[in-house]
């Protein structure tokens, strides 16, 4: 698991359900959608939104993984 630089530029393939009770903001399937970058990393990656309750301040993860549940 990575986090995502804030210029990366990429397209959703597909949207699962966030909990956002839990803090998840957002599960997403993407891909990079420039062409230098998608050559660099051309598999679909799992892009995930997290707004921790106590300070508010909001992160978006990059993983490989997934068959792991949302939380």
């Amino acid at each position: 698991m990575t986090r995502l630089k804030s210029n990366a530029l990429y397209r959703v393939v597909n949207r699962r359900t966030a909990l956002k009770t839990k803090g998840l903001i957002g599960d997403q399937t993407i891909e990079f959608s420039v062409s230098q970058t998608a050559k660099k990393c051309p598999v679909r990656l799992r892009r995930i939104g997290y707004r921790d309750a106590g300070t508010g301040k909001h992160y978006v993860f990059l993983s490989n993984n997934f068959t792991l549940s949302r939380l």
